[in-house]
């Protein structure tokens, strides 16, 4: 796709280890362009104070890795994040990782989608979400239910991140 209107005329593709080729962006031009957005990210003592209130024996840490490229832009959007490469300009379909109000986006949607379980046994923290409880049973149901809305939203958390250490999921905490 060609987007003469982007103002991100970035080289993308950069040689890699193992050889192999990624996509580099530099979008401060693009972000030169892009309308500021307000929402709270928490920060880390946010996190810390929600934990000291709640003791929780069971924590199951979850990594929605690429969490931004799962998002979907606009298409008008799109026009303004086009990448150049030395075969074609391209435009991005999905929300990239360096652009201004990524992290912002990005946790509107997780707080949306953990909804009424925020700040209740989960906090979400852009790609990361964090659930706990008192039992195992317990985490095993709160884990489904954060997980069926992740599925609903289009949000995908690899399987690598359950694995088969359970210890990575769940960690005994006293």
């Amino acid at each position: 796709m060609n987007s003469p209107t982007s103002p991100c005329k970035t080289k993308a593709l950069k040689p890699g280890d193992p050889p192999k080729y990624r996509i580099c962006l530099d979008l401060r031009k693009s972000n030169e362009h892009v309308v500021i957005q307000a929402h709270p990210i928490p920060t880390f003592q946010r996190v810390v104070e929600f934990y000291q209130g709640h003791s929780p024996v069971f924590m199951s840490p979850m990594d929605a890795q690429a969490g931004y490229l799962q998002v979907k832009v606009t298409p008008k959007s799109s026009k303004m994040l086009g990448i150049e490469t030395n075969y074609k300009t391209c435009e991005f379909l999905r929300l990239p990782f360096g652009l201004l109000v990524s992290p912002v986006v990005y946790q509107r949607i997780m707080n949306k989608i953990t909804g009424d379980y925020l700040y209740r046994f989960c906090v979400s923290y852009i790609i990361d979400v964090l659930i706990n409880s008192k039992s195992f049973s317990d985490n095993l149901h709160r884990l489904r239910l954060v997980l069926t809305r992740l599925s609903d939203a289009g949000i995908y958390v690899p399987t690598s991140v359950f694995g088969r250490n359970t210890n990575y999921l769940i960690w005994d905490l006293f």
